[in-house]
């Protein structure tokens, strides 16, 4: 999906009704922050604000993360659905207002670069919220496409998602931004015809 956006059929946003989530996929180890991600949907919760998240994947890490779900009461906004394939992303973004990606760097200084997730997520259209870390900037345009937030800064990530989820015709807007950014920069097609194109220009000049 992340080479071939143009040949993702995008969604429309989620049908109203139910309580709004983001959804966070990826191995379950430090690096991917699902833990800050936890945190912040309790301070949500605490404002008053109705939003759950969705994590998918597995690994190390995946019980202290049921473990702080449960620790901070959230099994009714909190939802770890386990591994996923290619052919289950219609449904998670369908879901989905979002997606949440919340890098940190890790105790022995790993970092993600910049997950692939992010631009199916945006072929999807949906708008991403991701941290000020490694490359995750370059392919979130602050206000635009999604949020930059600091990595580990909870209360960040919290008011984020509050901004998405209160204001439904915004975050539409953004996710069709998101869509049309991935097609401009990220499809491998374009990428071939614009280098092709390049080089053929250089070659009747020379």
């Amino acid at each position: 999906v992340s080479t071939r956006p143009a040949e993702v059929t995008p969604l429309a946003p989620p049908a109203g009704g139910g309580r709004p989530v983001v959804a966070a996929l990826g191995r379950f180890v430090a690096k991917k922050g699902f833990d800050r991600l936890v945190r912040a949907v309790a301070l949500l919760r605490d404002r008053g604000v109705d939003a759950g998240c969705v994590l998918w994947g597995g690994g190390g890490e995946e019980d202290a993360i049921r473990a702080e779900v449960a620790r901070l009461g959230l099994e009714d906004r909190v939802r770890l659905e386990g591994p996923y394939t290619q052919a289950n992303l219609p449904r998670i973004f369908g879901e989905a207002i979002a997606l949440v990606v919340p890098s940190v760097l890790d105790p022995v200084g790993d970092m993600d670069g910049i997950p692939t997730v992010i631009y199916e997520a945006q072929a999807f259209g949906r708008p991403v919220v991701g941290t000020r870390l490694s490359g995750i900037p370059e392919v979130i345009r602050e206000g635009e496409t999604g949020h930059v937030v600091p990595p580990g800064d909870e209360a960040a990530l919290a008011d984020a998602i509050a901004g998405l989820v209160g204001d439904p015709a915004r975050t539409a807007t953004m996710g069709r931004a998101a869509r049309e950014y991935v097609l401009a920069h990220h499809d491998h097609r374009r990428n071939a015809a614009l280098y092709l194109e390049w080089f053929g220009e250089h070659l009747n000049r020379t």
